[in-house]
C-alpha cells in the first residue's frame, strides 16, 4: 500500500521493521534500489521508493510485480522479478 506523498518519494507501507527490512533485502537482491525505513513516532515502517518521470510505465509495472512477489514470499522454483535496466 502506498502512503500519501506529494513528492517523487513514495512510501510503501510494510507493517513492522522486520517486514520492511525483509522486503528491502529481497528487492535489493533482485536488483531494485529501495531502502527500508523503520517505524517512528511519525509513521509506520515502510520502503522508500523514488519514482521519476524518466521511469517508463513498463518499469513501474515491473516494480509492482516485484513488490507483490516479495510480499507474497513466493518460492518453489519461481524466479524473482529482477529490475529492468533504464
Amino acid at each position: 500500500m502506498l502512503g500519501a506523498s506529494e513528492t517523487p518519494i513514495q512510501p510503501v507501507l510494510c507493517g513492522s521493521d522486520a517486514q520492511a527490512h525483509a522486503l528491502a533485502g529481497a528487492l535489493q537482491q533482485a536488483g531494485w534500489w529501495v531502502d527500508a525505513v523503520p517505524a517512528r513516532a511519525t509513521g509506520p515502517a515502510h520502503l522508500r521508493v523514488l519514482l521519476s518521470a524518466l521511469h517508463s510505465h513498463e518499469q513501474v509495472e515491473h516494480l509492482l510485480d516485484a513488490l507483490a512477489f516479495a510480499r507474497d514470499g513466493v518460492h518453489g522454483g519461481m524466479q524473482p522479478v529482477t529490475a529492468l535496466s533504464a
